[in-house]
């Protein structure tokens, strides 16, 4: 039996994709990006859809235990979102595989972040602060506009003309003029691999972040930010990359048939990842 593990699909043009299914991923997205309750109305332009179609998706939702009404009438996520958590950490395994190396970078005194990217914006696995525990890193910074990030225009840089077209027109370009100057810029992402850029109004100064590839497919980008203005990208570059490599590889050992978690049929366990007690 072959050992090398399946390809997934990467054919989205399915005959017949159930839409509701599709909505109610969407839903419960919006509600955990978020930072207060939202009503049927805002959710409801947030997915383009009429508001008795939000409300229907909403308190499907809430029965499931995914989201939460409260007594304003809006919604919040629902308790089921921390057996979610638990299951999708344990099923990515990219905070495993990226800790380790994340925290090698803190030597580097500057920020240390992971992000993955979410129509236009990017969600933050770790950010990291100086002196802040790496506990503390963990899913703590809200969303952030992908186009001000750099590892949102590394991530952006990864997508088609057609697809940035289609996530951007109606949509607010700053810092870019139009989307021909936000295309020229991705452009240049994609020919030098990485991405950087400097913020005249924001404390983060000189930023810059690298693709986390994992089986020819980009699933994330690390980043180094608040490095100093005068800092070149020559003297990042290197840790930047091997940290981007290094999570990559293991996501590709971690996610190899062979090191899956197992369970002990004789125990009622489950036995560890390679490497962990």
């Amino acid at each position: 039996m072959s050992s090398v593990p399946p390809k997934p699909s990467t054919d989205h043009n399915f005959s017949q994709p159930n839409l509701s299914i599709l909505a109610g991923v969407e839903c419960m997205q919006w509600l955990a990006t978020s930072e207060r309750p939202i009503g049927s109305l805002e959710m409801a332009r947030l997915m383009n859809v009429d508001r008795n179609r939000a409300n229907r998706i909403l308190k499907s939702l809430v029965i499931a235990g995914m989201a939460e009404q409260t007594t304003g009438r809006k919604f919040i996520v629902g308790r089921g979102f921390h057996v979610l958590a638990a299951q999708s950490m344990r099923a990515s395994g990219i905070l495993w595989a990226a800790a380790p190396v994340l925290e090698s970078l803190h030597k580097l005194d500057c920020i240390v972040a992971l992000g993955v990217l979410w129509k236009r914006s990017v969600a933050y696995l770790y950010y990291h602060h100086r002196g802040q525990s790496a506990a503390r890193a963990i899913g703590t910074m809200f969303s952030f506009p992908a186009l001000w990030s750099s590892i949102g225009r590394v991530l952006l840089a990864e997508l088609e003309d057609e697809e940035i077209d289609r996530l951007y027109t109606g949509h607010k370009l700053e810092p870019f003029t139009d989307l021909r100057a936000l295309k020229t810029e991705l452009a240049k992402v994609r020919e030098q691999g990485y991405s950087s850029l400097q913020h005249d109004d924001l404390k983060l100064q000189f930023t810059m972040a690298y693709p986390v590839v994992q089986d020819n497919r980009v699933i994330a980008g690390v980043a180094m930010a608040d490095l100093p203005r005068r800092a070149k990208p020559s003297e990042y570059l290197g840790e930047l990359k091997h940290a981007a490599e290094k999570i990559g590889l293991t996501m590709e050992t971690l996610h190899h048939p062979g090191n899956q978690p197992q369970a002990d049929p004789k125990s009622n366990t489950i036995s560890a990842w390679p490497g962990l007690a």
